[in-house]
């Protein structure tokens, strides 16, 4: 089982913000919501593509969860793969194949998501390699453990 999973910090907007460019992203791909259709509990799960492979091509699966982090932080959570549910599970790739279906489309449109929610920042912002704390991109140093940003 094998999926496709990115972290995404937004920083300076509220998790109503970024639900609603979620649910947009979504509607914009014509993924079917299949859970958490209005993001109360912070958790989205959709589909694209028929289930069980009864078209051409082997659905694409995706969960979105939100978390708040440290300084205005919410980290976005983002999981994708390719193939029947529970059964056969394979991460989206830019251009390999499962058996003989193209996994580009699932990366390319994950990918948007990625794309839509960095561009959603309003400052620009950077964390701690040692303590995973959150500092502007200007920072040398942490401010909570004094590790210099190379």
């Amino acid at each position: 089982m094998a999926r496709t999973i990115q972290d995404v910090n937004v920083i300076g907007r509220t998790e109503q913000e970024i639900k609603s460019e979620i649910v947009a992203w979504m509607q914009h791909e014509g993924i079917e919501m299949i859970e958490g259709r209005d993001g109360r509990d912070g958790f989205f799960k959709g589909r694209l593509g028929l289930p069980a492979g009864l078209g051409l091509t082997a659905a694409k699966f995706f969960e979105i969860s939100l978390r708040s982090s440290s300084a205005g932080c919410i980290t976005v959570h983002t999981e994708g793969w390719i193939g029947n549910t529970g059964l056969v599970e394979q991460s989206f790739s830019k251009g390999a194949l499962m058996g003989a279906i193209p996994r580009r489309k699932g990366w390319e449109v994950i990918e948007r998501l990625w794309i839509r929610l960095q561009g959603m920042s309003k400052t620009a912002f950077r964390f701690c390699p040692k303590c995973g704390r959150g500092a502007t991109e200007e920072a040398k140093f942490c401010t909570h453990c004094g590790s210099p940003f190379n």
